[in-house]
């Protein structure tokens, strides 16, 4: 399991007065996983077009978010490629299972 540290919760507001600035805010939720993967240095595979808006934001901070689109379905979540593996990320920000 990863869980959310002080920084990713700093880059994640960042990242999120970086959309503002470029008219596109997001759900804070996205943010913080978007975050553990730029501060861990993982690739994002997801579902959700929001990460390449995201991913936009992180370039004008100078920061890397490395996102993989994967296929639409009729759900809306991400996925954390950690150490090769694929691991469902739900609700990182409100403590639940990762």
């Amino acid at each position: 399991m990863i869980f959310p540290i002080y920084e990713d919760y700093i880059v994640a507001h960042r990242l999120q007065l970086a959309l503002i600035g470029l008219g596109k805010p997001q759900a804070f939720s996205d943010l913080l996983v978007a975050a553990v993967a730029i501060n861990r240095g993982e690739e994002l595979a997801t579902r959700d077009r929001d990460f390449d808006v995201i991913a936009e934001a992180a370039g004008v901070l100078g920061l890397r978010l490395r996102v993989t689109t994967l296929p639409i379905s009729k759900t809306r979540d991400a996925a954390l490629l950690v150490d090769g593996r694929l691991g469902h990320v739900y609700e990182l920000w409100r403590g639940h299972h990762l």
